[in-house]
């Protein structure tokens, strides 16, 4: 016999931009429960750092695909449909 599904929604595998759910979820926790709540944050700031880094290596490719396009001028093809088509 399969375990019935918690009443209480994990607020870590609501989407991340969910974030009156996220929350709804984290005050059902109730007054009493900082460790849970702490490590519900703690999940929440690491998924967070790794956003940040993701979007700081697209900065970094963008910019220099925007450099690329610079120096390449009105010359024939675009340097970033051509990176783009490698991928």
């Amino acid at each position: 016999m399969a375990e019935s599904p918690s009443t209480t929604p994990d607020p870590t595998q609501q989407h991340e931009t969910d974030q009156p759910s996220e929350i709804k979820n984290l005050l059902s926790l109730g007054d009493g429960n900082c460790r849970q709540t702490q490590a519900l944050a703690e999940k929440k700031l690491s998924l967070v750092h790794g956003r940040i880094r993701d979007l700081k290596a697209m900065e970094t490719v963008l910019n220099k695909l925007v450099r690329a396009c610079e120096k390449h001028g009105d010359t024939p093809g675009c340097p970033i449909i051509e990176t783009l088509a490698r991928a």
